[in-house]
């Protein structure tokens, strides 16, 4: 898995706070679990309104989101 990503990490760590399964964490953020998966492992980012949803939902700022970004 590639998690090494800002987006990627912090979608993992906050899905590992929550102590939800997969399916309710994905559920709480409105997507599905492959989506979710993909998320985590760095293979696909969400759009920015989705983006900013995330951020919302783990209660971080979205900047946190683009500190990868050159």
């Amino acid at each position: 898995m590639n998690r090494d990503t800002a987006f990627a990490r912090a979608v993992h760590a906050g899905w590992q706070e929550s102590g939800l399964t997969q399916k309710e964490y994905a559920a709480r953020l409105g997507v599905s679990q492959q989506t979710l998966w993909k998320w985590t492992t760095g293979r696909a980012y969400p759009r920015l309104p989705m983006m900013l949803r995330v951020a919302r939902t783990l209660n971080v700022d979205p900047s946190t989101f683009l500190q990868d970004v050159a």
